[in-house]
């Protein structure tokens, strides 16, 4: 029943090639049997995870915006790279660049859709978190570039055709949009 305070340190290594958010956890091992000792809140609970904040480590040559953006909207696609054709049934990677123009107060969630150029119908989406979730936006700095390398697979039922490539940020929790969408390319889908 006593507390104490104990200071920590943690040791990185000095070349990590992408800035990412990770969680701190802390605990005790058992010195004999080398075993985690269970933690427990206040109320002699136990906690499944002692989860204690959470630290973002810079990549060492973290990319800048040359000039300042304008701050509306937060954040604009710089570049995109995909192949130009793109097999049904298989994943895909592609890129986009971000620059941010402005602090986001919360964790946007990038929208992928594959539209038909003639009707704007969605045929297939692959939302998600940028960097599969290892970077929230509400962490990105004003004036960082963002390299977001994606993979979706593709439904083997998707239909053959051209479709437009349209990405942006929206909301999770309103599905309000945040960003404008953006035709990154046109891709040819092939059986």
């Amino acid at each position: 029943d006593q507390v104490f305070c104990d200071l920590v340190q943690v040791f990185t290594k000095g070349d990590q090639a992408i800035t990412r958010v990770y969680r701190l956890e802390v605990g005790l091992i058992d010195d004999e049997g080398l075993a985690r000792v269970p933690g427990v809140d206040a109320q002699g609970n136990p906690l499944p995870h002692n989860f204690v904040g959470s630290v973002k480590l810079v990549a060492q040559n973290q990319p800048m915006l040359a000039a300042p953006l304008p701050a509306d909207p937060p954040v604009q696609l710089r570049q995109a790279q995909a192949a130009d054709t793109w097999q049904r049934g298989t994943t895909q990677s592609f890129s986009l660049e971000w620059g941010v123009a402005a602090a986001m107060p919360a964790d946007y969630q990038v929208f992928v859709h594959l539209r038909d150029p003639a009707t704007n119908e969605t045929a297939f989406q692959a939302d998600g978190p940028p960097l599969d979730g290892w970077y929230p936006t509400s962490w990105w700095g004003v004036g960082e570039i963002v390299r977001d390398e994606r993979q979706i697979h593709l439904p083997d039922d998707l239909a053959p055709g051209v479709y437009n490539l349209v990405v942006g940020f929206y909301d999770l929790a309103t599905g309000q949009r945040v960003t404008p969408e953006t035709i990154v390319t046109t891709v040819e889908i092939r059986p």
